[in-house]
């Protein structure tokens, strides 16, 4: 009897010997960090290359040494093996999300969540792959159900919060403005705008055409500036604003350019800064400064306008936006000083003078009439100080029609 229980025992023994150490005490050692003595007992194994759990975790170890290119290749061998294997698959779109592969990943991350739609390591690495990728309304489907199986997963509400301040304009829009005052003698200027965006994939270009009529008395100038705006997305918390526009008329700029870095911080903060170029006859620069803040339905910044020469400028402006039900809808109010070099309907008073003392106050609202149509409406007076001690009052209306995308 003492025999066969010695047999029995030098038999599972050998048997243990054989297999070598269980998977589940390989995973703890590799948990506790010791990551190469986790492969060699993998590797040990006399199942290994065989068993897949062992060659992932093997793969695995890879990553976490952030050792991606074998991490890669390992991967990939168990899902040449096992194309279903859940657990490589996240791991290898995590593999491409830290090396910026980021189509990869969102192919490797879609087919992991056909096996397990609320997976939320693959719902982030879309949903980041996607924003790099300039697919914000895609990223922020991901971020949206990512939210709602872990309301309280910290990068989720990171990279949704940085997605947020992303509000870069989708929109064909036409819009009507009229700019008027009487003293010291009466003046209207109309503008009509025509923009519409292109693109959506990391790049979006939008470009504008305006047409302008200046009537002062019995004399009229007409003039169009055609321009182009680029949205080039920068990652996931960065972008540029870049434009250019020219006009062969007297009440455009001959040429205006733009260049402007928008970042996103945490606790829904944007900060940028950039320049803007306007040419008639004197080349005229402005450096800008902003920094805003998305508080749940509110939103309030300021801008800061800076001329060194040919006359030493400043000009600011102070908004509050209030978001409505619709998360296209709002109201946006505003106060301001000088003369704000990115305002088309009133670039023609730059080619006169930067000094010209100027307090402004408006608002206007961008309201939706149905389906994806949009109006706007805008409303604001001005004092202008023409001439020393001299005041005018000056009214701008506009009003437009959006189509969203």
């Amino acid at each position: 009897m003492q025999k066969n229980l010695f047999l029995i025992i030098f038999f599972f023994f050998c048997l243990d010997s054989a297999s070598g150490q269980s998977l589940d005490s390989i995973r703890q050692i590799a948990w506790d960090g010791a990551y190469q003595k986790a492969r060699e007992l993998c590797q040990k194994r006399n199942d290994y290359p065989s068993n897949t759990d062992l060659v992932f975790l093997t793969g695995q170890t890879f990553y976490w040494e952030k050792n991606y290119s074998k991490a890669r290749a390992t991967l990939l061998e168990v899902l040449n093996k096992n194309p279903t294997h859940h657990e490589a698959i996240t791991a290898i779109s995590s593999v491409f999300l830290a090396t910026e592969e980021f189509a990869k990943t969102i192919d490797y991350a879609s087919r992991g969540l056909e096996l397990n739609p609320d997976n939320e390591t693959l719902l982030y690495n879309r949903a980041y792959a996607y924003a790099s990728n300039g697919l914000l309304k895609e990223a922020r489907t991901d971020i949206s159900h990512l939210l709602r199986v872990s309301p309280n997963n910290k990068k989720a509400i990171e990279l949704k919060e940085s997605l947020e301040n992303f509000k870069i304009p989708g929109a064909i829009r036409v819009m009507q403005s009229l700019q008027w005052f009487n003293d010291p003698y009466e003046r209207r200027f109309y503008t009509t705008t025509v923009e519409a965006p292109i693109g959506d994939h990391n790049l979006k270009l939008i470009p504008r055409l305006s047409f302008g009529s200046l009537g002062s008395g019995d004399t009229t100038f007409t003039g169009s500036q055609a321009g182009l705006d680029f949205y080039p997305l920068l990652g996931t918390s960065s972008y540029l604003y870049v434009n250019y526009a020219y006009s062969e008329s007297d009440v455009f700029p001959s040429h205006r350019s733009a260049l402007e870095w928008f970042h996103t911080l945490s606790k829904g903060w944007e900060v940028s800064s950039g320049g803007r170029y306007l040419y008639w006859d004197d080349h005229l620069f402005f450096f800008t400064l902003s920094a805003s803040r998305y508080l749940g339905k509110w939103y309030p910044g300021i801008r800061l306008f800076f001329s060194p020469e040919p006359e030493s400028s400043i000009a600011a402006t102070a908004s509050v936006r209030r978001y409505l039900k619709d998360p296209n809808s709002y109201i946006h109010f505003y106060a301001g000083y000088g003369t704000n070099p990115d305002r088309t309907e009133r670039q023609f008073e730059l080619s006169e003078t930067l000094n010209t003392k100027r307090i402004s106050t408006g608002a206007y609202a961008i309201l939706k009439i149905g389906g994806p149509i949009y109006g706007r409406i805008k409303g604001e007076y001005s004092m202008d100080e023409y001439s020393s001690g001299k005041w005018r009052n000056v009214f701008l209306a506009q009003i437009g029609l959006e189509y969203k995308f």
